[in-house]
C-alpha cells in the first residue's frame, strides 16, 4: 500500500514537471510545420508563375 502511493507521488511529480516540456514540444512542432508549410506555399507560387510565364512566352 504504501509502494503504491510513493509511485503515485512520483508519477504526479513526474507529470507536474514534464507536461510544459510535452508543451513546448507541440508548440514547436506547430510552429515548424507552419513555416514548412508556408515555405512551400511560397515555392510551389513561384513554380506556378514560372510555368505561367513559360506559357504566355510560348502560345500554342
Amino acid at each position: 500500500m504504501v509502494f503504491s502511493d510513493v509511485l503515485f507521488q512520483l508519477y504526479s511529480v513526474l507529470i507536474i514537471l514534464f507536461w510544459p516540456v510535452v508543451l513546448i514540444f507541440v508548440v514547436y512542432a506547430v510552429l515548424k510545420f507552419m513555416k514548412l508549410t508556408k515555405e512551400q506555399n511560397k515555392y510551389l507560387s513561384e513554380i506556378s508563375e514560372e510555368l505561367k510565364n513559360k506559357m504566355n512566352k510560348h502560345p500554342n
